[in-house]
């Protein structure tokens, strides 16, 4: 079965299509999950350094002074998701 492989530098249009109109499937490369591995630790320190980062230990817009606990962190990422699935149907 065909894939596309998702490494952070070489995603086609031509690809986008195949997924979109071919149902083909996507998966991440070695260096891809690499890539998300090494950024999920980067924010990881970031909130357990207690660093002010908009959007990571902020809120967003008109709360982007708004301080969020480490214990919100994640919580507040969940909710930045759910709010953009509005309108698409089943979360």
């Amino acid at each position: 079965m065909e894939k596309v492989l998702l490494d952070g530098t070489s995603l086609t249009v031509e690809e986008i299509h195949k997924v979109v109109f071919e149902n083909v499937s996507v998966a991440l490369s070695p260096k891809g999950r690499e890539q998300v591995l090494n950024s999920r630790k980067f924010v990881e320190e970031i909130i357990a350094e207690g660093k002010i980062v908009y959007g990571i230990t902020t809120g967003f817009g008109k709360f982007s002074d708004v301080f969020i606990s480490r214990e919100n962190t994640a919580q507040l990422q969940l909710n930045l998701i759910i709010s953009h699935a509005c309108g698409v149907g089943e979360p």
